[in-house]
């Protein structure tokens, strides 16, 4: 009985999805310890030149990694009021010299 032939990426690393759809390469690092993200996941995340991701290392070991996105603050104001109220009363404190560490700034944006 013949095994089934394990897809490959253009890099002839093992590349699968399981039946739930998620995706799947095995990566090499390299001596300088970095990683390629194989082609179909750069493209599936819309990761380009200088994208930033976020590396986590859960308790059991695994290591997920994330884009991160980063809203501008006036598009994300525009859309909560209350919290554009406090953004502009803290840099109005700062201006003022009443705000000194980033514990008070924090509490007025709560």
């Amino acid at each position: 009985m013949g095994h089934a032939k394990v897809k490959e990426d253009s890099a002839g690393m093992p590349v699968s999805a399981d039946a739930s759809g998620i995706l799947r390469n095995e990566v090499e690092v390299n001596e300088r310890g970095q990683i390629v993200i194989p082609a179909k996941i750069r493209n599936l995340l819309g990761l380009g030149k200088n994208s930033r991701l976020r590396i986590t290392l859960t308790k059991t070991g695994l290591m997920e990694l994330q884009k991160v996105v980063h809203i501008p603050v006036d598009y994300s104001l525009e859309f909560d009021t209350a919290l554009g109220d406090r953004v502009q009363d803290a840099y109005a404190a700062m201006e003022k010299g009443r705000i000194g560490d980033g514990k008070k700034l924090k509490a007025m944006l709560k």
